[in-house]
Formats: structure tokens, C-alpha cells, sequence
């Protein structure tokens, strides 16, 4: 079994012919396989003396050839008109099995069918579905050219696509000028459907290899993994809610989660746009999350990659420290790629790889939300709006908990608050809850403004300078908690839990705390110095007064 094609032909109105062009045109199919010897070795049938079939040994040239096929057959006239003759071409390309003598392809019948109604004389059909989309409408404009070919235009195109001589030779052979050539060269746009036979040539030698084959084979197996962790992203289970497109038309083979687009500010025809995409043909990249810059089709697209590169390299730090205070685990500074294209007035300033073991929704969603929002804040900058970015010194806490000052971690430090003794006891999180929404209003906390993750409070009691006043604070509060919802004695202790405190609240200055750094801070000013300690007292005294009002109507 292999890749092998196969060109059909069918004499447009031989009915016409007299007896004598028939005899001549005859002769000339019969001939085909000699003049076309120098593209390539085929085999050629008859039947009924109108129609014909090529057996094609290099698929790669099956497109040069009909149109030399057409050339040397246009390069006749019907004797009682004025009519040049002409051919209908079907280029089949697919497996083909020499002991059967089949080839089979896609059921490219739409295609063919279509290219009918639009009175084309030339049809691909390929096993390859993208291929065919593409080539529908390159082998129309093929079509369209060859269709408007004079006699002396199609004599000049045979010589030039069999046997790919200068203008000069070309000359020599038909007794014309090299001047007459180039200028018959131009008019037979000879440079346009040198550019569809080469497009045509990389997509099919991208495709007959047996790598293609075995890969054809397996990249639906290989590429569930992804496409069932994309579907994730839906919420009807609907694939078409991530089909992919780019400006309004669909991309095929891509998978893409997308956020509403910003537009630069410096060109608003340029805009960005800030997804989570999986190519399914190329399962070995995997699922990857970004930044991509759209400019108009036509436009100057070097501009546009000016512009994106710039905003790029005034963000990346800024947002690697944001990404690395959310996500605990994770080291944001090395995961940043460069693009390695720039097609279509398309253009990506960095993407990021979701791994294989990272939850599409908790990191890649939540991810790409803050990389817009600090574009956002970037491109339309608010001297009002402070951002937190200072960036978590020391080692990184153990993976307890994903991401910090979000649902995720709130539930998790709420969790770990209601662990009295070996019961669950809910009143605890609620009540400290509203401990802090007092003391919200009071001025102790404010909440944060970090972009995609706004959950979490930050500690600017006028009276707090430092994450060891913070510790005291906290480990009081506890205590107080404790007596006041009344604990049975061996009960009252309430798990301090450091690092379900770090995923949570922030110094004035906007830098996050690690568990490690709070628990050696709590333990040199306050564990079993507590009674004694000044700063003890003070904290009581502040945290009585608005524990007075809770359980009270806010």
C-alpha cells in the first residue's frame, strides 16, 4: 500500500469533432506519456476515444501535469470554429493498491460537485480534508487562468511546464522571439500557477510520507488526553463552544478557549487576544495559553510585532511576579516561550504550557485571567488601581493548596479553621468572617487588587509594620475565638495553620508570606512568651472591641 494518484479526463464536446479531429486527437492522447516523460513516468488508458486515465507515479506532479495536459490540448482548434478544444480534469490522490488497482481517497464528492457548479474544468480530491478546503479554492483560480489560455499562450505553458525551459528555448522550439515568450509567459500568468503547483507540491510531500500515514492513524488516540481536558472549559459539553477561529472563520484542527479582546491603544485596528488553545494535529506541543496579536489582513504587520514585542517585555516581569504570588507551586520565570511563526497578521509574544498533571480550570483558566487583567491595567493604566506584585522571598510552601487569594484558597483556609480538635466546627470560619468584615470597615485590612485573583486581605493596622505583629495578631485572635464561641476546654485550640494563613492575607507592602516564614516568626515573638508580652495585651484590648459587636447585623 501507498500514496499513488491517478488523473481522469473527459474531451469537453468531442461530439463536435469531425472524423478527422478525432483521428488527430487521438493520436495526441496516445502520445501523452511520451511528451509528459520528462515530469515523470504515467501510464495512460482510453476508453471510448473521449475519455481517458493517468496513472501518476509521483503524486507531488500530478497538478503540473493536467495543466500540461490541458495546454497541449488547448493548443487545438475545432475546425468549423473559432473554439479551442479543452478537457475536464479529476486528480484523485490516495492509497493505492496495485494488485487491486483501486485507489482510495476521501469522500470528496462535495468538493468535486461544488467545483461543478462553479463550471470548473479542473477537481483535487485527496484523502485530506484540510487539504481539500484549501486546494477548492487555489485549483479555481488555477482553473479560471488556464480556461482563458490562447493557442499560442497553451503552446508556450506546455514547453514551460514539461519541460521547464528558458525563454530562449522555448523560442528556438516554437520559432517565436524570447520576447514573444516573456510577454506570452506574462499573459498566461505563468507565475501565478507556478505558485499553485508549488503550494500544492509541500502540502502533498508533507502528507505521502509514511510518518504522515502512521500519524494520520493515531492522532485522534493521542490527542483524547488534550481534547478531553479542553472540554472541560465547556459548559454544555459541546465541543463547538471551543471550535477555534480566527477573525470570524473557523480553524479547523484548533481548540480554543478565548477572553474578550483588548485593543492596543497605540493602533486600534491591532488587538490581542488571550486563550487557551490545543492544535489536535499536534499532540506533542500539548495545550498551551497565551497572548496572540491580530492586525488587519493587508496591514503592516512588522508594526503590529513591534507594538506586541514592546508591551511584552514592559509586562513579563510584573506579571511573573503576580503569577508566581498566586500559584504556590510554580516558577513562572523559565515557563515564558517565544512564537516561532508570525502567519496570517498573527503573532503570539509569549506562550505558556499547561503540563499534563496542571488542572486546566485552576491554573490555565485562572492563569490566563490574570495575564489579561495586567495587560489590561497595562494598556489602560488607572493611577487609582494599585497593583501587588512584590515577590515571595524564601522557600516555597509545600503543595497544600494550588493558588493563593482565590475561592480555592479561601475554602481551604476556612477548612483548615474548622479543624477543632478531631470535629468539624463551622462556627469558627464563620465567625472569624465577620471579624474581618468589621474590621474591613474599621480600616485593619483592605482586600487586594491582584489581577485574576481578588480574594484575601491585607493586613494595614496603623499599629502593624511587620508579619511578626501580623503572627501575634492572628495567634490572639484564635485564642479569643475560641473563648468566646465557648469551646469545651480540650477543644478550644484552633489549628494556626500557616499556610493556610499565607494563601490568604499579605503584608501593607503587597508581599506574600510563606508558611515557613510566619511559623519561625510566631515562634520567636510569641510562643510561650504570650502572657508576659506587651504587644499580647494591645492585640486583646483592639480585638475584643469589634469581636463586641459580631453576631450582631452588619
Amino acid at each position: 500500500m501507498k500514496i499513488g494518484a491517478i488523473i481522469t479526463g473527459d474531451i469537453v464536446d468531442s461530439t463536435k469533432m469531425t472524423k478527422s479531429e478525432r483521428t488527430t486527437m487521438l493520436q495526441l492522447l496516445q502520445s501523452l506519456s511520451e511528451r509528459l516523460s520528462p515530469l515523470c513516468k504515467t501510464n495512460i488508458e482510453i476508453f471510448r476515444g473521449d475519455r481517458f486515465q493517468l496513472r501518476v507515479t509521483e503524486p507531488t506532479k500530478t497538478l503540473q501535469i493536467a495543466l500540461a495536459i490541458r495546454a497541449i490540448i488547448r493548443a487545438n482548434k475545432f475546425v468549423g470554429n473559432n473554439e479551442q478544444w479543452d478537457a475536464c480534469l479529476a486528480i484523485g490522490i490516495g492509497t493505492l493498491d496495485y494488485e487491486t488497482d483501486s485507489l482510495s481517497t476521501s469522500d470528496g464528492e462535495a468538493y468535486r460537485l461544488s467545483d461543478r457548479r462553479l463550471g470548473a474544468r479542473l477537481y483535487i480530491d485527496t484523502p485530506w480534508e484540510e487539504v481539500n478546503k484549501e486546494l477548492m479554492v487555489s485549483t479555481l483560480f488555477a482553473d479560471d487562468i488556464v480556461t482563458g489560455w490562447t493557442q499560442s499562450q497553451s503552446r508556450i505553458m506546455f514547453e514551460k511546464l514539461v519541460k521547464d525551459q528558458n525563454q530562449e528555448q522555448i523560442g528556438k522550439i516554437l520559432e517565436v522571439s524570447q520576447q514573444s515568450v516573456s510577454k506570452t509567459l506574462k499573459a498566461a500568468k505563468c507565475h501565478i500557477i507556478y505558485s499553485c503547483i508549488g503550494r500544492f507540491e509541500e502540502l502533498v510531500t508533507a502528507r505521502k510520507s509514511l510518518n504522515y500515514t502512521y500519524w494520520k492513524k493515531y492522532v485522534k488516540e493521542s490527542s483524547k488526553f488534550y481534547i478531553d481536558k479542553m472540554m472541560e472549559l465547556t459548559e454544555n459539553g459541546d465541543r463547538r463552544e471551543i471550535q477555534g477561529e480566527l477573525r470570524g472563520k473557523e480553524t479547523p484542527h484548533h481548540l480554543m478557549y478565548k477572553l474578550p479582546r483588548l485593543e492596543c491603544p497605540e493602533n486600534p485596528e491591532i488587538y490581542y487576544e488571550f486563550l487557551i488553545e490545543y492544535d489536535i494535529y499536534d499532540s506533542d506541543v500539548g495545550i498551551y495559553y497565551g497572548v496572540k496579536g491580530i492586525s488587519p489582513d493587508g496591514s503592516n504587520h512588522d508594526e503590529a510585532i513591534e507594538i506586541a514585542t514592546n508591551h511584552y517585555e514592559k509586562i513579563k516581569p510584573k506579571l511573573c511576579k503576580i503569577l508566581n504570588n498566586v500559584f504556590i507551586d510554580k516558577d513562572f520565570s523559565r515557563r515564558f516561550k517565544m512564537t516561532n511563526n508570525a502567519n496570517d497578521n498573527t503573532y503570539w509574544p509569549f506562550w505558556i504550557s499547561l503540563y499534563e498533571d496542571e488542572d486546566i480550570n485552576k491554573v490555565g483558566v485562572l492563569a490566563i485571567n490574570i495575564i489579561r487583567d495586567t495587560y489590561e491595567k497595562l494598556l489602560r493604566p488607572n493611577p487609582e488601581v494599585e497593583n501587588y506584585v512584590a515577590k515571595l522571598k524564601g522557600r516555597m510552601p509545600s503543595q497544600k493548596c494550588l493558588s493563593r487569594f482565590t475561592e480555592d484558597s479561601i475554602k481551604y483556609w476556612r477548612d483548615s479553621l474548622d479543624c477543632v480538635g478531631k470535629k468539624i466546627d463551622r462556627r469558627v470560619s464563620r465567625l472569624i468572617l465577620e471579624f474581618l468584615a468589621r474590621s474591613l470597615k474599621a480600616g485593619w485590612f483592605k482586600q487586594p487588587v491582584i489581577p485574576g485573583a481578588t480574594n484575601g486581605y491585607m493586613f494595614i493596622h496603623k499599629h502593624a509594620k511587620h508579619k511578626r505583629e501580623f503572627t501575634i495578631f492572628w495567634k490572639t485572635l484564635l485564642k479569643m475565638v475560641g473563648e468566646k464561641l465557648e469551646l469545651p476546654k480540650e477543644k478550644k485550640k484552633i489549628d494556626v495553620s500557616w499556610h493556610a494563613v499565607s494563601c490568604v492575607f499579605m503584608a501593607a507592602d503587597g508581599s506574600v508570606w510563606s508558611e515557613d516564614n510566619l511559623k519561625s516568626t510566631y515562634q520567636t515573638n510569641y510562643l510561650n512568651k504570650v502572657e508576659k508580652n506587651e504587644e499580647y495585651k494591645f492585640w486583646e484590648r483592639e480585638i475584643s472591641e469589634i469581636l463586641k459587636q459580631c453576631s450582631e447585623p452588619l
